[in-house]
């Protein structure tokens, strides 16, 4: 009788997880970006960081492309900063 109140025990345990689990699934948001920055950089880097504001350079060495995820919003204002 005693091993089933063990049994009884870790089965109610178990349980309980799994609602605690599958609440804190359901209830969790991910944190969502509406502008997605992919940067590409095509052939050998150059060695002087003024080598890529060249505006004699075409196709430059570094390309970036701003996505934008959420379709609701129109006019959304970027500003890029690098460091």
């Amino acid at each position: 009788m005693e091993n089933s109140g063990i049994v009884l025990q870790k089965w109610r345990i178990t349980i309980s997880w799994a609602i605690l689990v599958l609440f804190g699934a359901i209830c969790v948001n991910a944190q969502s970006f509406p502008v997605t920055i992919t940067v590409q950089t095509f052939g050998a880097a150059p060695t002087q960081l003024s080598s890529f504001a060249d505006a004699a350079q075409v196709n430059g060495p570094l390309r970036v492309t701003l996505t934008l995820n959420d379709l609701n919003i129109t006019g959304r204002e970027i500003q890029l900063r690098s460091s």
